[in-house]
């Protein structure tokens, strides 16, 4: 009854009512655990847009389902359409989402100033993050793999691309599929001589998750780049590099995003070719001299 009720509070003349409301207005119905989330998210709003489920649940020492129960029990999908709402709500209006930091009477120059500010303090934030044994650990898997496969989503097909691309040039057989069940099923095929690569800001990307667990499943080595340290990718990568981002839903989208995912995977590269020095220039020459005809 508790959730006919939530839901159909949820939508009124088209509208969602705010997170916040529909926790107040189902916390009667909510069980002990669902009433701890509901307590933190009312408390902490501010900080828990930035929570993944992992983090959020962890918090406030419940499972991850029960957090996917209580969304759902407020008429809406799961965590991330919450999350989404949530976000919306902190910012208080429809522009704070294309960038949390620009004012709406900011000069081209002001903006010119945060953005390459921003993305300067994400690049040396991410820099202290990196443990130089893991990326050693990486390098090692990618230089004796057989195959490596790239597992993205969303905003994260760049950097995976782009990866996929450099790693071939080097030699290296690269998969890289933008459909996820093509992801899934190339990863189950994968063996313990190859290396897969799964790139999620978020962590929680189930497609991206479920692509790696199943390349971890077939015995390959699986390496994951995520900005959250507790989040459900971890449980299936074999190692784990760290990126600093911060940022609500709505900047997972931002370009901060994905300067500090492609330098991760810059680094990964050169230290990969640094261990393949003969092969990997030997490789690259063939390609660049294939490719010089498509030049002017």
């Amino acid at each position: 009854m508790g959730q006919e009720r939530t839901q159909t509070n949820s939508s009124a003349n088209g509208r969602r009512q705010r997170p916040t409301a529909l926790l107040h207005n189902a916390y009667r119905d909510l069980n002990p655990a669902e009433r701890r989330v509901a307590d933190y998210v009312l408390m902490y709003p501010a900080d828990a847009i930035y929570l993944t489920i992992t983090e959020l649940a962890e918090k406030t020492e419940v499972s991850e389902s029960t957090v996917v129960r209580l969304c759902q029990s407020l008429g809406l999908k799961g965590y991330q359409e919450f999350r989404i709402l949530l976000s919306q709500e902190v910012a208080g209006n429809s522009f704070t989402p294309v960038h949390e930091h620009i004012e709406r009477t900011d000069s081209p120059d002001d903006v010119i100033a945060k953005i390459f500010q921003l993305n300067s303090r994400v690049l040396e934030e991410t820099r202290t993050m990196l443990d130089g044994a893991a990326l050693g650990r990486a390098a090692d898997a990618l230089a004796q793999a057989r195959v490596i496969q790239f597992c993205a989503t969303g905003n994260s097909l760049a950097g995976a691309q782009d990866a996929a691309y450099r790693f071939m040039r080097m030699g290296k057989l690269s998969l890289y599929y933008l459909d996820p069940t093509l992801q899934a099923v190339a990863a189950r095929l994968l063996t313990p001589a190859d290396v897969a690569i799964g790139i999620s800001y978020s962590g929680s990307s189930k497609n991206t998750v479920n692509a790696l667990g199943f390349a971890h499943e077939a015995g390959a080595t699986t390496i994951c780049i995520t900005n959250h340290q507790r989040s459900p990718i971890n449980a299936v990568a074999d190692i784990a590099l760290y990126t600093s981002a911060r940022g609500t839903l709505f900047q997972e989208d931002a370009m901060s995003t994905r300067i500090t995912q492609l330098s991760v995977m810059d680094t990964l590269f050169v230290l990969t070719a640094l261990r393949l020095p003969d092969a990997a220039l030997e490789s690259i020459g063939l390609t660049e001299a294939m490719l010089a005809d498509t030049k002017y």
